[in-house]
């Protein structure tokens, strides 16, 4: 992301302040590395209310190329105490992934795609002090098995759909991809922030699966629409199976790592969100 963009995006953060009496608290760039050809850019901005204000989620869409989706970082932080609470209670439950409303998980505005994928992640601007410490203390709270959960759990439907229509569209394909070579690589003590899906892919994937994944990323930046195309690859079937299986059953035997800290690392993050 280039200086033009990131000036025109603290520009628009501005913007919001002066539209809806928030202050922004930090923004950050939600990239896959798997473009198509008139695909927005997808940011997620963390604001808090001045004077008593009660804004909880904003969409702010310019035409076709800047995608803004902010929340109020107070419902960031429950949504964090919520998923932590419920984890904590029976870490052998299914984890169930925690939104606040409709708007919030409409817009992905959760405990990854509204919170995680900020921390490591280098396309981020907004107030210095959180950025640098407030970013840190989300890393030291956030539990390895509710992050890996939301990366593959919602993908047991694909699952499905593969075992009986063997096909899917090349973006629920890459996205599925995606989302297990992330949860691979935090399974295997990857950093935050690590989520461009070539680079993963071609650390986890070779031979004749990658060639197949390479050629479906060539396919899919020249479609018009996520849906438009329609595949059946049998060999990249059975690769995503056996990835989930295995993701799957690695991520059952993790506990909670943070729970002894978390209250007391909530509430340094919110003392610092109080200063600024």
């Amino acid at each position: 992301m280039n200086n033009e963009i990131c000036r025109y995006v603290d520009e628009r953060m501005k913007r919001c302040e002066e539209m809806y009496g928030i202050t922004v608290i930090a923004w950050f760039l939600r990239d896959r590395g798997m473009p198509r050809k008139n695909s927005d850019l997808d940011f997620v901005f963390l604001f808090k209310n001045k004077d008593n204000g009660k804004c909880k989620a904003i969409h702010d869409i310019i035409g076709y190329g800047f995608d803004f989706w902010g929340w109020d970082i107070c419902d960031a932080f429950e949504t964090i105490m919520r998923s932590h609470d419920n984890f904590y209670i029976n870490p052998n439950a299914e984890i169930k992934d925690i939104y606040l409303s409709g708007e919030h998980k409409r817009s992905g505005l959760g405990y990854f795609g509204g919170i995680f994928w900020m921390v490591g992640n280098p396309e981020v601007g907004g107030n210095a002090e959180f950025l640098t410490n407030g970013v840190r203390l989300l890393d030291e709270l956030m539990e390895k098995k509710i992050i890996v959960n939301y990366l593959v759990a919602p993908l047991k439907e694909r699952i499905d759909k593969i075992n009986y229509t063997n096909g899917m569209s090349s973006y629920e394909y890459l996205n599925t991809l995606w989302r297990l070579a992330v949860a691979k690589n935090i399974l295997l003590g990857g950093e935050p922030g690590e989520t461009d899906f070539p680079t993963l892919i071609h650390q986890f994937a070779d031979g004749e699966i990658l060639s197949v994944i390479n050629s479906l990323m060539s396919v899919y930046k020249g479609a018009l629409s996520k849906y438009s195309q329609r595949f059946t690859i049998n060999s990249l079937n059975a690769y995503i199976c056996a990835e989930y299986e295995s993701i799957v059953l690695e991520m059952i035997e993790l506990l909670p790592e943070k729970e002894e800290k978390s209250m007391s690392i909530l509430e340094s993050l919110k003392e610092l969100v109080k200063g600024i």
